[in-house]
Formats: structure tokens, sequence, C-alpha cells
């Protein structure tokens, strides 16, 4: 076996997920892996399998209902290869850019006029 962990049951993931499909739960499939499979699992272990399945499933269908990320534009490139740096600001001032960082007013704000300010 590689050095990578894998489950005991998954040889019979096709027959776990056929049985549950069809409503089995998992102490039924339990006593089914045992009687025709000669498997014996302890109920969490089947948990753990058709959660952890069913996560992956999940992710996976996520990750393909994603759209497609828009193409960069090309990149300026100077006369002997490297990268071309010039205007960093993207069209900004730098007094726009660095406004985020400017300190908060230190004037006190009116407390919002609402039905449920009690005053406390």
């Amino acid at each position: 076996m590689s050095g990578k962990w894998h489950s005991k049951l998954v040889p019979y993931g096709e027959a776990i997920r056929v049985w549950r499909k069809a409503g089995k739960s998992y102490r039924e499939i339990k006593e089914l892996l045992l009687k025709e499979k000669g498997v014996e699992v302890h109920l969490d272990t089947i948990n753990s399998f058709v959660l952890t399945r069913a996560r992956a499933a999940k992710v996976g269908k996520l990750m393909a209902e994603l759209p497609e990320p828009a193409p960069l534009p090309p990149m300026e490139v100077q006369s002997n290869g490297s990268p071309a740096t010039g205007d960093r600001s993207g069209g900004q001032s730098v007094d726009a850019s660095n406004s985020f960082f400017i300190a908060p007013s230190t004037t006190p704000k009116s407390p919002k006029e609402r039905p449920y300010n009690l005053g406390f």
C-alpha cells in the first residue's frame, strides 16, 4: 500500500453509494457490508466515508460552476526584456489612494435616531 492513507471502505464505495441512494440507513449498510462483503466496520466509519465524499463532490460542483477568470492585460516590457516599472498609481493621484490610511475624525458622531434607541 502506498504512503497515503485510504479508507478500508474505498473498494465498496459504489455499493455504499447505491445503498444510500436507495434510502438505507448506516446501520442497514453496516449489516449489508458484513453479510454481503464480509467487512465489519463501525457506524462512524460509514458516516465519515459518506460525508467526506459528499463534501468533495459539493466542492467539485462549486468549482465547476465558477466563471472563467478574465484574461490579464499584456505586460509592458522594456527593450532589455525586463518589465516596465512606469507609473504605478493606476491613474489615481497619490492623495486619493492614500485617503484610506488617513486617521478617522476625532469629532464625536451624534447617535442615530432609531425607534428602538432607548437611550441606554
